[in-house]
């Protein structure tokens, strides 16, 4: 994040003060922020995360058989790792074994 300071000529959008705690919106192009050169403002990110998303197409009737398929591979794996551990989990010593040898 870049920083700025009181009485600096900026683009438009807001702004933090840590000191203060306080928000500032610097409305047109060009504006100056408030304050003396010691104090100090961050320019936040407001599209990212205050602005209201676009509306995306949906997607949900082009699942391909290759996904269905992947994440059905992926659900049973978590559900037999999950309730069988001890079945699995001893298979992988050849895992725990090379890791092993680099430690």
């Amino acid at each position: 994040m870049t920083r700025y300071t009181g009485g600096e000529t900026v683009k438009s959008g807001f702004y933090w003060n840590p000191r203060h705690w306080a928000v500032t919106l610097v409305e047109h192009q060009g504006g100056v922020l408030p304050g003396e050169h010691d104090e100090r403002y961050l320019r936040l990110p407001v599209l990212m995360y205050m602005s209201e998303p676009a509306e995306a197409p949906s997607r949900a009737d082009e699942v391909s058989t290759g996904e269905s398929l992947v994440l059905g591979a992926c659900a049973v794996a978590v559900v037999l790792f999950g309730i069988f551990p001890n079945h699995w989990l001893p298979s992988l010593d050849w895992a725990r074994a090379s890791v092993a040898m680099l430690f």
